[in-house]
Parts: C-alpha cells; sequence; structure tokens
C-alpha cells in the first residue's frame, strides 16, 4: 500500500515521491518485511548540468527475529554534464562491438571518446553517499561516502583511467563490534528450508591486519583517495600491491 507523486517545473526541478506502508515476504519459516519505506527523486538543471538527488528511508526492516531500523540512505550527483555522458556510453558501447581493431582505428576512437571525457569532467561532477545510517539491536550503523573529479588532469592524455588518477575520494563507515561478529543468516522467503546459508565475517583479522579500528563499541574504517594514492585509516595503502608471492602485505611502507 502507498502512493506516488510526480511534480515537474523545468524553471526549477522535478521532483518524485513514492511511499509504501507495507511489503512482505513470507513463507512456512520466515516472513520478511519492510515498514515504512519513502524514496524522494529529484533532479536539478542549471548551466547545462544537472544535479540528481536520491533519497530512500524505511521505519522498520525485520528479518525472521532481527529487526532494522529506522535506516537512511541519500545519493547525490553533482554537475553532471548528461549529453557528455550519453554521447560518452554510446561511443564506450561502439568501441566494445568494433572488430576494427587496426593502429589508426584504435588511435583516432581513444581520441574520439578522452574529448568526451574532457567535456564530462570540465563541469566537475561528484558523487556522493551522503548519508547512510541505520539502527540495529546491536547499535547503529553510519556511513558516507564521496568521488570527487576535479577537472581534466593531464589534458593531454586523458582517458577512463587516468581520470580515475585524478579523482579524490573519502569515505567512512562505523559499525558495532557486536554486528559485525554476529552470524547473519543469508536465507530468504521461499528458499529450500533445508538449507541454512550464513556468513560470519573475519572481523578480528581485518581488526588485526588494519582494515578496522576499535573506537568503542564500534569498527570505524576510514579511506581516502587523492591523485591514485590510498591512505587507509591514516596509513599508505597499495589495494592492488605486486608482490613476488602469496603473502601480501596490507599497508605500503610510509614515505
Amino acid at each position: 500500500k502507498g502512493g506516488m507523486v510526480v511534480r515537474a517545473n523545468p524553471a526549477e526541478a522535478t521532483t518524485m515521491s513514492l511511499d509504501v506502508s507495507r511489503i512482505e515476504m513470507k513463507d512456512d519459516k520466515k516472513a520478511t518485511a519492510l515498514q515504512g519505506y519513502k524514496v524522494s527523486f529529484m533532479v536539478k538543471e542549471a548551466a547545462g548540468a544537472r544535479e540528481y538527488v536520491l533519497n530512500q528511508s524505511f521505519d522498520e526492516l525485520s528479518a525472521g527475529e532481527d529487526k532494522y531500523g529506522p535506516g537512511t540512505l541519500n545519493l547525490r550527483a553533482h554537475n553532471l554534464d548528461m549529453a557528455a555522458f550519453g554521447r560518452l556510453r554510446e561511443e564506450l558501447a561502439r568501441s566494445r562491438n568494433n572488430q576494427d581493431k587496426t593502429p589508426e582505428t584504435i588511435s583516432a576512437r581513444e581520441q574520439k571518446i578522452g574529448n568526451l571525457i574532457r567535456s564530462l569532467l570540465e563541469k566537475k561532477p561528484a558523487l556522493e553517499i551522503a548519508k547512510l545510517n541505520f539502527k540495529t539491536s546491536e547499535g547503529e550503523v553510519d556511513g558516507r561516502v564521496e568521488l570527487r573529479f576535479d577537472g581534466t588532469g593531464d589534458a593531454r592524455n586523458i582517458s577512463l583511467e587516468s581520470a580515475f588518477q585524478n579523482a579524490d575520494a573519502e569515505a567512512m563507515i562505523s559499525i558495532p563490534v557486536a554486528f559485525l561478529k554476529k552470524e547473519h543468516s543469508l536465507s530468504q522467503p521461499g528458499d529450500d528450508p533445508s538449507v541454512h546459508v550464513s556468513i560470519q565475517l573475519p572481523a578480528e583479522d581485518w581488526e588485526r591486519d588494519g582494515y578496522l579500528i576499535r573506537k568503542g563499541q564500534n569498527y570505524e574504517t576510514v579511506l581516502s583517495v587523492k591523485q591514485g594514492k590510498f591512505v587507509l585509516n591514516g596509513k599508505p595503502f597499495d589495494p592492488f600491491p605486486k608482490t613476488p608471492n602469496s603473502g601480501v602485505a596490507i599497508f605500503a611502507p610510509a614515505t
């Protein structure tokens, strides 16, 4: 049960909202229900760039004996040149399907894709999870993520890879220790009742290796990326270490 509202005003913004009082799935063994689900979507345009805002919230999510909520997820995208983005998607699709692999064709294709990426980045787009928050019986989960593209970087040699190398990103998440350590059931209504699927995350191993920092009753992780350099919980971090054997060092040496 619920309702939907759409409002459009080209001079200001287009908004859409949906309100659902309850969604329920159940079988003989387990019931999953979502109550008080609300979602709103807004598109605003100015100077050829668009801003998208997607807000979602719920009052309670129950899965068997587990209950979560209330919860909120807010997503935002700023300064997106949708015309350039659309042309880039089309060109990437053509590039994947093109059977002509001569050096001249590949060079021309890369140049065209580079020009489209440059047009997209000139407006300095940004993507973010402005708010991720929900309550559990063990405590509160809280997080945020932001990815910013600051101009074109090296305009002479631009590609998707170089665009991300010149991007800045920040991410933070805080999770209750008890919530992360407990066993989580992955079985859903309708699954074979004779098969029980569950997962228990190696939280203590992640803490020992430096992926998680213990702060009171919560684990926290903070990751930042600036011009291709990663910093995890205050230390230089190499997410793709090159080692001669199977053992990998999580943290790169500080410089």
